[in-house]
C-alpha cells in the first residue's frame, strides 16, 4: 500500500514523504528494494549527489511492531483512516521523499490531453529556455525522454538493472510543459525486482544464455538491452497516446475527414482511458492518494502486437509508413520524423535491443544449452554455434559494440538537451 503524510518531528520536520508498506508476502521485494538502494547511495560520492540522483530518494525503512495491535493504536488508526485496513506486526515501510501525488510517464495521456492555450503561452519562458520554435509538449516529451533513458544509465553504469520499467516507474517533477525545463526531474522507483549484475539469479543466467550470451559481459549486455526494451514501450505508447489527435469525427459524405485505422483507432481509445494509479485509499494526514499501479494494461501488448507480430520490428520502415498514412498520427509522426526521422531510428533502436532468443531444442524437447556435451547427438552438435573462446584457424570477427543507454543519448533527436552530472565523465568499461 502506498500512503502520504508529512513529518511531525526532527531535521525533516513538515517535509512531504510517501510511505510504501510492504505485507509478509513482498517481504522479498522490500528487501531486494532495499539491497538495491544500499548499492546506490554507496556508489554515490557524497550525500548531495544521492539527493540528486535520479530515482526516487529513499530516507529510511521499518518495520511495525506489536504497538500496531494494541487497543490504543487501533483506535487512532480508525479515528484517522476509517477506510483503510490497520499495519498488521511486521510488515515493512519504505520512506520515501516526495509529495503525496507523485505523477509519473503514464500520467502525460490525461495531463497533456488539453493543449496550451494563447493565454498559457504568454507565461513562457522565452529567453534561456532553449526552445526554439518547438511546440511545449513536444519539447516536453524530449525532455522527458532524455531523462528516462538518462536514468537508466545511471542505473546500468552502477552495474544494476531495472527489470520491470513502464509508463509508471518514469517519475516526474512536474507534468507542466510550460514549466521551466531546467527544473524538469525524471527518475526511477520500484526496484523491488532489481538486480545487481554482480549477483544474477539462475533464472537471469539461463535466459541470457538460451539467447546464445556466454561471457559475463555479454550476459550483463542481454539483460541490460531488457531494460532499453520495456524502456522503449513506454516511450512509444506515450508519445503516441499524448500526440494523437482525439477530437470528434465529421459525419460520413462530402468534406469527411479520413478515417484512421481501425486497429490504431482502437488501441488510441483505450490508451486514452488508461490512468496511472486506479484504486484510491485514505493517506497519513488525512489526504486522499493513489494506491499503487495495478496489472499492466492491455494498450501496451496491443501496441507490441502491431510493431513486432504485424511489423516484424521494422519500426522506423514499414510502422512509421503505417502511422503516416493514419490522420490521428500526424502529429506524432512529425515528431519523430524531426531530424532526419531520428526519433523512428531511436525507438527503432530500443525496441530491437533484445536479441532474439536462440533456444535450440533437441529432439527430447530439452534445450541444447542445459546438456552436456556427452549428452549430444551429432545432429544437436551440428546446430550450435562454436563459442568465441575455441581456438579457431579463421580470423575472429570484429566485436560489436553493444547499443547501452548512454549511446542512445547520442542520437541528434537528444542532442539539444544538455546531459546530467552523472553522464559528463567518460562511460566505464
Amino acid at each position: 500500500r502506498l500512503f502520504a503524510g508529512r513529518v511531525a518531528r526532527g531535521s525533516l520536520r513538515n517535509a512531504r514523504v510517501q510511505l510504501k508498506e510492504f505485507f509478509p508476502r513482498a517481504e522479498d521485494i522490500a528487501r531486494q528494494e532495499l539491497r538495491v538502494y544500499a548499492d546506490l547511495i554507496q556508489s554515490c560520492p557524497d550525500s548531495e549527489s544521492y539527493d540528486a540522483a535520479p530515482v526516487l530518494t529513499l530516507r529510511g525503512w521499518f518495520q511495525t511492531s506489536g504497538e500496531v495491535q494494541s487497543p490504543a493504536f487501533l483506535d487512532n488508526w480508525k479515528a484517522r483512516f476509517p477506510r483503510v485496513a490497520p499495519p498488521a506486526t511486521g510488515n515493512t515501510w519504505l520512506v520515501f521523499v516526495g509529495p503525496r501525488s507523485q505523477p509519473s510517464m503514464a500520467s502525460l495521456p490525461a495531463a497533456l490531453s488539453t493543449p496550451p492555450s494563447f493565454w498559457d503561452k504568454l507565461s513562457m519562458p522565452v529567453f534561456g529556455g532553449k526552445r526554439g520554435t518547438e511546440e511545449p509538449t513536444e519539447l516536453f516529451l524530449r525532455k522527458v525522454m532524455h531523462g528516462a533513458i538518462s536514468a537508466v544509465a545511471f542505473l546500468h553504469e552502477r552495474g544494476i538493472l531495472h527489470r520491470s520499467i513502464g509508463p509508471s516507474s518514469v517519475c516526474l517533477s512536474s507534468v507542466d510543459p510550460l514549466a521551466p525545463l531546467g527544473d524538469l526531474r525524471v527518475s526511477l522507483r520500484d526496484f523491488g525486482f532489481a538486480v545487481r549484475t554482480a549477483m544474477l539469479d539462475d533464472a537471469s543466467v539461463r535466459q541470457a544464455r538460451e539467447a546464445g550470451a556466454n561471457t559475463p559481459a555479454e550476459m550483463q549486455a542481454y539483460l541490460a538491452s531488457q531494460d532499453l526494451y520495456a524502456l522503449g514501450y513506454a516511450i512509444g505508447e506515450t508519445v503516441f497516446t499524448c500526440l494523437a489527435s482525439r477530437g470528434e469525427k465529421e459525419e460520413e459524405g462530402a468534406g469527411a475527414a479520413p478515417r484512421p485505422s481501425p486497429v490504431m483507432e482502437a488501441w488510441l481509445k483505450n490508451a486514452a482511458g488508461k490512468d496511472d494509479e486506479n484504486d484510491e485509499i485514505l493517506g497519513p494526514m488525512s489526504e486522499r492518494v493513489k494506491s499503487s499501479p495495478g496489472a499492466p494494461k492491455t494498450d501496451q501488448n496491443a501496441l507490441k502486437g502491431m510493431m513486432e507480430d504485424v511489423f516484424s520490428g521494422d519500426i522506423k520502415g514499414a510502422f512509421r509508413d503505417y502511422c503516416a498514412a493514419d490522420p490521428q498520427l500526424a502529429r506524432a509522426v512529425a515528431f519523430l520524423d524531426a531530424q532526419d526521422q531520428s526519433g523512428w531510428v531511436l525507438l527503432d533502436q530500443m525496441i530491437n535491443s533484445r536479441p532474439a532468443t536462440r533456444n535450440l531444442r533437441g529432439e527430447d524437447n530439452v534445450p541444447l544449452q542445459q546438456k552436456g556435451i556427452a549428452q549430444l547427438s551429432d545432429e544437436e552438435v551440428a546446430s550450435l554455434e562454436i563459442p568465441s573462446f575455441f581456438p579457431s584457424s579463421l580470423a575472429a570477427p570484429a566485436p560489436v559494440k553493444a547499443l547501452t543507454a548512454r549511446t542512445l543519448l547520442d542520437s541528434p533527436f537528444l542532442a539539444t538537451i544538455p546531459r546530467p552530472w552523472w553522464l559528463l565523465n567518460p562511460s566505464p568499461e
